[in-house]
C-alpha cells in the first residue's frame, strides 16, 4: 500500500477512534468536561479583558452555554472528519467523493449513537446525527466553493 494512502487512511481511523472515545464516556462525566472547559475559556477571556468575575457566575454561564457549546463540538467533529475522509478519497478514483465523505458520517454518525444508548446516562438523539451530518455537508460545501472558485480564478487569469 502505498505510504500516502496508508497515512490519510490512518488518520481517518484515528479521528473516529477519538469521536468513538468522546461518545463512550459515561454522560456525568463528559457533562462535567464540557461544562469545566467552558467555565475556563470564560475565565481565560476576562483575564485577557483584566476583568473581574465571580466564580458562581462563570459556573451559571457555562451551565447555561454548555448545551449549545456541546452541539458545536458535535459538528465540528464530523466537520474535521469529512475534510480527512476528503483528503483519503481524493487518493482513488472516487465519482463523487463529497456525496461519499457525506454517507460515511452520517453512517458513523448513526452507529455512534445508536452507540450512546449501551454507555451510562446517554441517550442517542436523532438531532445529533443531523448536526453530525450538516458538520460534513457544511465541509463538503466549503471545498466545493473553494475548488470552484480557484477553477475560475485560473480560467480568467488564462
Amino acid at each position: 500500500m502505498n505510504k500516502k494512502i496508508f497515512i490519510r487512511l490512518l488518520l481517518v481511523l484515528f479521528w473516529l477512534i477519538i469521536i468513538f472515545c468522546f461518545s463512550n464516556t459515561p454522560s456525568k462525566e463528559s457533562n462535567s468536561k464540557s461544562v469545566n472547559l467552558i467555565s475556563n475559556v470564560i475565565k481565560i477571556s476576562y483575564k485577557i479583558t483584566n476583568k473581574e468575575i465571580d466564580d458562581n457566575y462563570v459556573n451559571k454561564l457555562a451551565t447555561k452555554y454548555n448545551y449549545i457549546v456541546r452541539k458545536f463540538i458535535h459538528f465540528s467533529e464530523y466537520f474535521i472528519l469529512t475534510i480527512l475522509i476528503i483528503l483519503a478519497l481524493n487518493l482513488f478514483r472516487v465519482y463523487n467523493k463529497y456525496l461519499c465523505a457525506i454517507i460515511i458520517c452520517l453512517i458513523f454518525a448513526t452507529w455512534d449513537e445508536i452507540h450512546q444508548l449501551f454507555i451510562i446516562g446517554r441517550s442517542g438523539q436523532f438531532i445529533d446525527i443531523l448536526i453530525d451530518t450538516s458538520g460534513g455537508i457544511m465541509t463538503c460545501l466549503i471545498i466545493f466553493i473553494l475548488h470552484k472558485f480557484k477553477n475560475r480564478r485560473r480560467f480568467i487569469t488564462k
